[in-house]
């Protein structure tokens, strides 16, 4: 969840130098920002540094960067004729880094990717297309599974442990779009990958996570990652696998110190009140409901970080 990025200063001041396209096309700096955190913080598991976009370096017939202050940018003349390429540079990079990290650093490596949707809403921001193209032409999403797959199989054959998608924007489809349009694909999409890589951990992630309590049980996921929005006993209750997350991000900005430790401190009483009730505990991994944010104390990490210690101790 942005272990290393827009809070620390060694990132800014990288990114006085370089754009994050350029990061990207340099593994040495990706290892550089994947291992930075360590440098303030007592973590379990390092995230590799990339983005959810870069699955459009797979996609033919478009234009992809990353812009400051606007995040994944693609351009596309004709949505209808997007296919697949058969390498990227950009996962190339990132597979090299991640066989020299997993070479320094003992923790977990965790990969990633965008999820189907939200990497479909990237797609088509800059276009006259909408929504309703799904309807009519389910290719889209099968180029798109493809790309999502290609990507979190180069990483899990460079050496990551686990894998999270990110499908963040779920929460824009109502219950009869996600049932019929993405599901189905999803299913293709985790059976492939359990079939090929069984012993990879997967784990999913959404914003509003409420939104697809029911279709849970329908994904072939270990673990279910989730937001801060609903207590974690409705997460237990309806998927079997474990349940990280719900601590809301926004905490760790909190400027004045007495607030933030009493806001603190009421948060982990009531998630850890929520994982005693039917032993719970095993099944659950602490983490934030969505990614750090720019103005995020470190100081405020390393405190949240301290306590959690002293609980599992």
């Amino acid at each position: 969840m942005r272990q290393s990025g827009r809070y620390l200063p060694e990132y800014k001041q990288l990114r006085e130098k370089y754009s994050f396209m350029d990061i990207l096309e340099n593994p040495e700096l990706i290892c550089y920002l994947t291992s930075l955190p360590l440098k303030y913080f007592n973590l379990d598991a390092l995230i590799i540094f990339s983005d959810i976009s870069i699955v459009f370096s797979l996609i033919k017939n478009t234009e992809y960067t990353i812009e400051d202050k606007k995040g994944p940018v693609v351009t596309i003349s004709d949505i209808n004729k997007i296919s697949l390429k058969d390498e990227s540079k950009i996962l190339e990079n990132i597979s090299l880094a991640i066989v020299n990290i997993k070479k320094q650093e003992k923790l977990p490596l965790i990969g990633f990717t965008g999820g189907l949707y939200t990497t479909f809403l990237y797609l088509i921001k800059n276009t006259n297309y909408d929504k309703s193209i799904l309807y009519s032409n389910e290719d889209i999403l099968l180029i798109l599974m493809e790309a999502i797959y290609k990507t979190l199989k180069t990483q899990i054959e460079a050496g990551v442990d686990i894998i999270q998608i990110f499908d963040t924007y779920l929460f824009d489809l109502s219950p009869l779009d996600f049932e019929f349009l993405i599901l189905p694909i999803y299913k293709i999409l985790l059976n492939k990958l359990k079939q090929e890589y069984s012993q990879t951990p997967v784990i999913f992630f959404t914003l509003n996570t409420i939104n697809i309590i029911e279709y849970i049980k329908d994904l072939k996921i270990d673990c279910l990652s989730v937001d801060w929005r609903k207590d974690l006993n409705i997460y237990f209750k309806n998927f079997d696998g474990y349940v990280q997350g719900n601590l809301d991000p926004h905490i760790l900005t909190i400027q004045d110190r007495n607030s933030f430790l009493k806001i603190l401190d009421l948060s982990i009483l009531r998630i850890f009140s929520n994982l005693n009730i039917n032993q719970n505990k095993e099944r659950y991994i602490f983490n934030l409901g969505h990614g750090l944010l720019p103005n995020t104390k470190i100081e405020n990490v390393k405190i949240l970080i301290e306590k959690l210690r002293e609980r599992s101790d």
